[in-house]
C-alpha cells in the first residue's frame, strides 16, 4: 500500500467511513475553512407586487423589473405593506429595489412593525433604470414582521422587490494612500506644476509642453498643458476612474520632459454628477456622466469675466451667480473674450466693461502679440470658471465672438492654433466646461475653417466635452454639422416654436434658442442697451413656447448679456424663468413628445399618454385635454406661469376633460401637470 502521511491517512479514514451526507458536509467545511466557499447571510425576498396595496397600483409599464411587475406607489395616503416578513431578531439588513425617472429625491416613511423613519429615494435617471437602496433595520425573531412604504405628500418611487438579509458588518475601509499623495476626487480638476530645470526658452508659451495619464486598468489619456509663469508650466488634470494615476511629460524642452507626478482619484461627493453628455436613449435630451437627467436653464452674461478683474476676488461675481443659480439659472454663456460692442461703444459709464480692464494677449487689441497670453487675465479667468463649477453650473465658452472688435489671430495660423490649444489645455478638466466654435459664427465665411477648429478642439481634448457652434442657419439646416458637433445653438426671434420644431426634427440631437429675445430694463422698452428689447412677460412666453417644443433656451437681460452689466439687478423675468423650470424639473421631461392635438383653445402639449402630460396656455382659458391609456386616476396640478401659484386640479381619468384654470390666476399664462407617475 502507498505510504501516507498523518493528514492524509486521517482524511481518506474519513472519507473512506462517513456517510455520503456526512462526506458532503466534511468537504464543504474544509474549503471553507480553506477559503474556497464563501459563508453567505440568510436572505429572503418579497415581490412588491404580493404586498396589500392602498391606494397604490401593480405595473409593468416600464422594462426592467424581476418578477410580474411592481408597485407604483399613489399620492399622500398610499401605502404598500409587506406581511409575514421573517426576521432572525435583531439588525437586518433592507434592500429596496426601487426605480425613479423624476430629477428631484422623493421622501415618505418606511413603518417597521409600527415603528416609523423617514426613508428617501434618489433619482435612478430613468422609470426603466432600477437601483438598489440599502438600509439597517431592526426586526423580530419571528416570521410575523411588517414593513409598510406610506407617502407622506408626494409619491414615492416605483418599488420592484425588497430583499431582507442577517445584517453583515460592513468592509474595512481601503488603507490610507501612501502619505504625500494628492488625492483628487472623480471628475474634478487639479493643478500639477511642473518646474523647468534647463535653460528659459525665449517663448515659453511656444514650448511644447504635454502629458500622459495612466490610470486604473492602463486608461490612458493625452493631456496638453500651459505656462504658468517663471519656470512652472502646469498639466491641469481631471481623474475620470478612482484609483491611482501617474502623470508622465513629454517636452521639446529638456527640462521638463519625462518627469512624473502621482494622485488617487477618490470618491466624489454626494450630488456631483460628472460631466454632460447627450442622452443617448433620448437624443434631444443631455445626462450627467451618472446617468442623472440635467435640465438646462441658460443665462447669457458674455463679459461675465469682466467683473472683478483688477479687485483680486471675486466680490461681484459670487453673489450674482448665487442669485441667477437661485433663479434656476444652470447654464452660463460667455466668451473667452471680447473686447467692446458697437452700440456702447467705448467705456460709456462705470457699468460698462468693454473695453474691460484686462486684455486677453499680451500688447494691446490694436497691436497684440497673439504668441503670449497675458496671465493676469486667464487667472482670473479660472477663478470665474471654478466659481461657476463650484455651484453645478455649466459653462458654455465661446471660443470667438465675430462682432465684438476683437482683433484674432489670422485664420488657420500658427497663432490661431496656439489659442485654441490654450484654451484647451486650461479649461478641458472642468466637468463643467461645452466649447462653442464661435458667437454670430455666420460672419466666418469659410466653412473649411470652421470645421477645422471643430476637428481641432475633438483632437485636443482628452474628456470630449460637448461642441456647438452659434447660430450659423444654413450650414446647419443642410447637415454640414449633423456628424460633428454635439447640439444646436440656434438664435430665432420670430416664429420662435415653429422654427424649434424644424430644428428638431433636422437631426437628432438637443436644439437650444439661445438667443430668443432681449428683456427690457426696469423703466420699459426704451430702457435696452441694445437696439431692441422686449417685456419679462414677451420673453417668457416664448420661452414657455420653445420648452414645450421639447427645445431649450438661454435669457437676455439687456443689462447683463453684453458689456454693460448691473449684476445688483433683479429683473422680474428672473422668477418667470424659475417658475419654468421647476415646472420642467419636476416631470419626466425627456419622456414627453409634442402632442398638440390633445389639448384644445390654441394651447401646447407634451404627452407620454397615458402617463404624464404638460399643458401650456398663454391665456387662462377654459380647454379640454384627451387623456388614453391611463391605468388609474391620474393627479392634475396647476401653475400660474408667472406668479408662480400652485393649485389642485384634482385627479383625471382617460376621455375628453375640460378644465377651466382657477379663477384667481387672472388671465394667465397657465401651465397643468398631469401625471400617474
Amino acid at each position: 500500500m502507498m505510504s501516507l502521511c498523518r493528514w492524509e491517512y486521517h482524511f481518506h479514514f474519513l472519507m473512506t467511513n462517513l456517510s455520503p451526507h456526512r462526506r458532503a458536509l466534511t468537504i464543504a467545511l474544509g474549503l471553507l475553512a480553506a477559503g474556497a466557499l464563501t459563508a453567505t447571510a440568510a436572505q429572503t425576498t418579497y415581490q412588491a407586487e404580493t404586498a396589500a396595496l392602498v391606494g397604490a397600483t401593480q405595473e409593468s409599464i416600464n422594462t426592467g423589473f424581476i418578477g410580474s411587475g411592481y408597485v407604483n406607489s399613489g399620492m399622500s395616503g398610499s401605502t404598500i405593506t409587506f406581511n409575514n416578513v421573517t426576521g432572525g431578531g435583531g439588525p437586518t439588513t433592507l434592500t429596496i429595489r426601487y426605480a425613479l425617472g423624476a430629477n428631484n429625491p422623493r421622501t415618505g416613511n418606511l413603518i417597521v412593525n409600527g415603528s416609523a423613519q423617514g426613508i428617501t429615494f434618489q433619482p435612478t435617471g430613468a422609470w426603466t433604470a432600477w437601483s438598489d437602496l440599502t438600509l439597517t433595520i431592526n426586526l423580530g425573531n419571528n416570521a410575523n414582521n411588517t414593513l409598510q412604504f406610506a407617502t407622506t405628500g408626494s409619491d414615492l418611487a416605483n418599488i420592484d422587490q425588497i430583499t431582507v438579509s442577517d445584517a453583515t458588518p460592513p468592509p474595512p475601509p481601503p488603507p490610507p494612500p501612501p502619505p504625500g499623495t494628492t488625492q483628487v476626487p472623480r471628475w474634478q480638476p487639479q493643478d500639477f506644476v511642473f518646474t523647468n530645470n534647463s535653460a528659459a526658452p525665449s517663448n515659453p508659451f511656444q514650448v511644447s509642453f504635454s502629458a500622459d495619464a495612466t490610470g486604473p486598468g492602463g486608461v490612458k489619456l493625452s493631456l496638453l498643458g500651459f505656462y504658468d509663469g517663471g519656470a512652472n508650466w502646469k498639466i491641469r488634470f481631471s481623474p475620470t476612474v478612482e484609483g491611482n494615476w501617474t502623470l508622465t511629460t513629454h517636452s521639446n524642452l529638456s527640462g521638463l520632459n519625462q518627469q512624473q507626478a502621482s494622485l488617487v482619484c477618490i470618491h466624489q461627493n454626494a450630488g456631483v454628477h460628472g460631466p454632460i453628455k447627450v442622452d443617448t436613449q433620448h437624443r434631444h435630451h443631455f445626462v450627467f456622466e451618472d446617468g442623472t437627467h440635467w435640465l438646462p436653464m441658460g443665462y447669457e452674461c458674455d463679459w461675465l469675466w469682466a467683473l472683478d478683474q483688477t479687485s483680486g476676488s471675486l466680490n461681484t461675481v459670487n453673489p450674482f451667480l448665487d442669485k441667477i443659480s437661485a433663479s434656476g439659472f444652470n447654464f452660463v454663456l460667455l466668451n473667452a473674450y471680447a473686447y467692446d460692442t458697437t452700440w456702447r461703444n467705448g467705456r460709456t459709464g462705470n457699468d460698462d466693461f468693454g473695453p474691460s480692464a484686462l486684455y486677453a494677449w499680451e500688447g494691446s487689441n490694436a497691436n497684440p502679440d497673439h504668441t503670449r497670453f497675458n496671465l493676469a487675465y486667464w487667472r482670473h479667468y479660472d477663478q470665474v470658471i471654478e466659481a461657476l463649477n463650484s455651484r453645478g453650473m455649466i459653462a458654455h465658452i465661446y471660443f470667438k465672438v465675430y462682432n465684438k472688435q476683437v482683433n484674432w489671430p489670422a485664420v488657420g495660423s500658427a497663432e490661431d492654433d496656439q489659442y485654441y490649444r490654450w484654451l484647451v489645455a486650461r479649461y478641458s478638466a472642468y466637468p463643467n466646461v461645452t466649447w462653442d466654435v464661435g458667437k454670430e459664427s455666420q460672419y466666418e465665411k469659410s466653412v473649411a475653417s470652421k470645421i477645422n477648429r471643430m476637428n481641432f478642439i475633438r483632437s485636443n481634448d482628452p474628456y470630449h466635452r460637448l461642441i456647438t457652434i452659434h447660430d450659423d442657419r444654413a450650414n446647419y439646416n443642410n447637415g454640414t454639422y449633423n456628424n460633428l458637433l454635439d447640439y444646436r445653438s440656434a438664435q430665432e426671434q420670430a416664429n420662435v416654436r415653429s422654427i424649434m420644431q424644424k430644428n428638431l426634427a433636422q437631426n437628432q440631437w438637443p436644439v437650444f434658442n439661445v438667443e430668443y429675445g432681449y428683456e427690457e430694463g426696469p423703466n420699459g422698452p426704451s430702457d435696452k442697451t441694445y437696439s431692441h428689447a422686449e417685456s419679462a412677460e414677451e420673453d417668457a412666453q416664448r420661452a414657455w413656447s420653445l420648452c414645450m417644443a421639447g427645445g431649450y433656451v438661454a435669457y437676455y437681460y439687456t443689462y447683463t448679456a453684453w458689456d454693460v452689466i448691473r449684476p445688483t439687478d433683479t429683473p422680474p423675468g428672473y422668477a418667470y424663468m424659475k417658475n419654468l423650470h421647476s415646472f420642467f424639473q419636476n416631470s419626466s421631461y425627456w419622456l414627453l413628445q409634442p402632442a398638440d392635438n390633445l389639448v384644445t383653445a390654441g394651447g401646447f402639449c407634451l404627452a407620454d399618454p397615458g402617463q404624464e402630460y404638460l399643458v401650456f396656455h398663454p391665456k387662462a382659458t377654459t380647454f379640454n385635454l384627451t387623456i388614453a391609456g391611463a391605468s388609474r386616476g391620474l393627479t392634475a396640478e396647476w401653475l400660474q406661469a408667472f406668479t408662480g401659484a400652485r393649485r389642485s386640479a384634482g385627479t383625471l381619468n382617460n376621455g375628453t376633460v375640460t378644465l377651466t384654470p382657477p379663477a384667481d390666476f387672472g388671465s394667465g399664462p397657465v401651465a397643468l401637470h398631469v401625471t400617474g407617475r
